[in-house]
């Protein structure tokens, strides 16, 4: 699970009564680490999405999902939420 950015108002604890079968989270943006120490599941603070993309494809193993689902803003690295989406698909393609 890819998620992080500008943290939006009433922050993210709802996020982890949703996160029953999510292995791992890389979180990206400016409040990597804090949003990452909040999350009830394992995490990796990447900062970017190039370094999440590719450290999600490594754990992955066959039939794995790596969804973008950022419970963040993204003004904090990208001007819109659709610039942000199509860096995940550059992402992605660069990395198969």
């Amino acid at each position: 699970w890819i998620c992080g950015g500008l943290q939006k108002e009433g922050g993210i604890d709802g996020v982890n009564a949703a996160s029953d079968n999510v292995k791992k989270a890389y979180v990206i943006g400016c409040n990597a680490a804090e949003f990452a120490a909040r999350l009830t599941v394992d995490s990796q603070v990447c900062f970017t999405m190039a370094a999440a993309v590719t450290a999600a494809i490594a754990d992955s193993e066959p039939g794995d999902v790596v969804l973008l689902a950022p419970a963040a803003a993204s003004f904090d690295q990208y001007d819109s939420f659709e610039q942000r989406g199509n860096d995940f698909i550059t992402e992605v393609k660069s990395n198969l």
